[in-house]
């Protein structure tokens, strides 16, 4: 059966099969609404039904009867005529990313590798970015580079700052040209935002983040986000690196450890080889690590960046030791999809 679903504020209106999700309607008529889980569990597809009744998979009724109800549109489907408001959707053709000339304010080096680069976004254009998104940096041929947002939303809504990490490899032309770029150009362009493996709205549960060198860079922004929002159930970061000196901002998650008490972060620092003898921490596989302390994390959410190989091996561990594959986000699922 069909019925026909209207989008506020617009009067645009699409015709919905009733056997597909609300998002599997949208997005099979070119509409793109972030979602990550497709389960219903990360929140991240929220939508408002202004009007009309929905089903979910579940088999539980929703109705806009008496007044708005939130609902997920990846578990939810049509059994009657919809109106929905969803700020996220972007209608067909309409770019994901906005682009922004950005000041290069500042260049530190964390380690023998690792640059802190802060950018200074135009006043009054600023985007809209959830924490745990990524960007892209533009070189000068048009290539673009993804690098992930390790400063919260809250941040550049206050200062205008962005702040990346960039890894620079020795020999690698295109790191060469990205340290260049930045180094030697007052501005440069940036397109944002990019992922679904955010926080558009934090779930209810303890959070574990799972950071393979750099990939710092994407937990730190959603921890900070946290953090400014007062989520009050547990925070664990998980850092593997292969040496201690690659822990390139240790004494920042050690601060939130410490200054943070009503937040309960706390920092799990993993070394993966060549440890020195004065270290008494984790090493070892840095997912073996978080499945070792699995009955102590919780009914947690668990956010992994790392390489493709990382992510991959983190996700069958923590599924074979019985976590929800829905509970289990990363950008590596959409850009690296396993075949078959």
């Amino acid at each position: 059966m069909s019925y026909r679903l209207s989008i506020a504020p617009s009067s645009e209106s699409i015709l919905l099969d009733d056997a597909l999700s609300l998002l599997e309607n949208l997005r099979q008529q070119g509409y793109q609404l972030p979602s990550s889980c497709r389960n219903g569990n990360c929140y991240i597809c929220e939508t408002t039904l202004l009007r009309g009744e929905v089903e979910s998979r579940q088999g539980q009724r929703s109705s806009a009867s008496e007044g708005p109800q939130i609902i997920y549109s990846c578990i939810s489907y049509p059994r009657s005529d919809l109106e929905i408001a969803a700020p996220g959707l972007r209608r067909p053709g309409e770019s994901s990313m906005t682009p922004l000339a950005c000041q290069v304010q500042s260049i530190d080096r964390l380690s023998h590798n690792v640059y802190r680069v802060l950018l200074k976004a135009p006043a009054g254009n600023l985007p809209v970015f959830h924490a745990g998104q990524y960007l892209m940096l533009e070189l000068e041929d048009g290539q673009q580079c993804p690098f992930s947002i390790a400063s919260a939303p809250e941040r550049l809504s206050h200062q205008r700052e962005i702040e990346l990490h960039i890894q620079h490899a020795p020999g690698s032309e295109v790191s060469d040209r990205i340290l260049q770029k930045v180094q030697h150009n007052p501005v440069v362009r940036v397109l944002l935002p990019q992922g679904n493996c955010h926080l558009q709205a934090i779930p209810p549960t303890p959070l574990v983040f799972l950071a393979a060198g750099t990939g710092f860079a994407q937990m730190k922004g959603m921890i900070e986000h946290c953090l400014e929002q007062q989520h009050l159930l547990p925070l664990h970061l998980y850092w593997g690196v292969r040496k201690v000196e690659h822990l390139y901002m240790a004494e920042l998650p050690y601060r939130w450890s410490q200054q943070s008490q009503q937040h309960r972060v706390t920092f799990h620092p993993v070394i993966s080889d060549e440890v020195d003898a004065d270290w008494e921490g984790r090493c070892g596989a840095l997912h073996h690590a978080v499945v070792e302390d699995l009955q102590q994390l919780g009914d947690a959410h668990f956010y992994i960046c790392g390489s493709p190989q990382m992510v991959y091996a983190s996700f069958d561990d923590l599924v074979e030791a019985g976590v929800e594959p829905s509970r289990i986000h990363s950008d590596v699922f959409d850009y690296a999809p396993r075949q078959g």
